[in-house]
């Protein structure tokens, strides 16, 4: 028969143990990317609506992916809510390590938008808001101030732009100039 002081050292041990394996194997929420507000401006300042906007996420080492699509408002807008993924502690620390040993593996978060301009229509990248970033043949890349990536391709009468990098800016606002 046990004694009460080792009752409470035994009840004491079996919470600890219980809320430890809790810590580890209880996912919580990573906001990988923060609302993001996209504007679509022609060269006279008036407002482009009806552009399809998509948004697609995934997550290395994390649960939580998808794709979202948008079409820009009356005003030119377009707006996607912050999106998170989950984690346990012991799945991010056994994939971390993962991606650390294994040399082509992935850890974190991708997010990258999309949107497509048809023929006359192509969206304008200016300096200093957006240097160019090794420049390609038939299209360039350009990188934006918050370290995102923007990759304009040129295929046959429509321009597709893809917006990659990262989105967890306090101020997620993209505006995209058109002529």
């Amino acid at each position: 028969m046990l004694r009460p002081k080792h009752s409470l050292l035994l009840s004491i041990k079996v919470i600890l143990l219980l809320g430890t394996l809790a810590l580890l194997f209880f996912p919580f929420p990573t906001t990988i990317a923060r609302k993001t507000v996209i504007c679509f401006i022609r060269s006279a300042d008036t407002l482009r609506p009806g552009i399809k906007v998509y948004q697609s996420w995934e997550t290395f080492g994390l649960w939580g992916g998808g794709r979202d699509e948008c079409t820009s408002d009356a005003s030119g807008t377009v707006e996607f809510p912050k999106r998170v993924a989950y984690g346990t502690v012991a799945s991010r620390g056994l994939n971390r390590l993962f991606s650390i040993i294994a040399v082509h593996a992935s850890y974190g978060a991708s997010v990258r938008v999309d949107f497509e301009l048809e023929s006359p229509e192509k969206a304008v990248f200016t300096t200093p808001t957006l240097k160019p970033f090794e420049p390609f043949a038939t299209s360039g890349s350009y990188l934006d101030s918050t370290g995102r990536y923007y990759f304009p391709q040129i295929n046959g009468i429509t321009q597709l732009v893809s917006i990659t990098g990262n989105f967890l800016h306090a101020t997620n606002r993209i505006i995209i100039n058109i002529e």
